[in-house]
């Protein structure tokens, strides 16, 4: 990797901290959480199996944990914003 896709890349990062760690990003992450189905089954075991609503739903749950990767949200944070609470970072200290 370029010196220049390494930048790229961090400024990718730096991006998706600011917007998704800033308290309105915060709350979009909580509402994701809840229509990606992220702690859900995605499909309950007890009804028939259509399999483009899997594959529909493994891709929100897909999106969601690439927002959440590029984020680096620990464990910790990532309870945190599922049980409704925010947090800080230095990102949205200085954003």
């Amino acid at each position: 990797m370029t010196k220049e896709e390494e930048d790229e890349k961090r400024a990718v990062i730096r991006a998706y901290r600011v917007i998704f760690l800033s308290p309105s990003g915060q709350t979009v992450i909580k509402d994701l959480m809840k229509s990606c189905r992220f702690r859900n089954a995605l499909v309950p075991l007890d009804l028939p199996q259509d399999t483009n609503a899997v594959m529909q739903a493994e891709g929100r749950r897909q999106v969601m944990l690439h927002i959440l990767q590029m984020t680096g949200v620990n464990e910790d944070d990532l309870l945190t914003l599922y049980r409704g609470g925010t947090i800080t970072t230095t990102e949205t200290a200085n954003a």
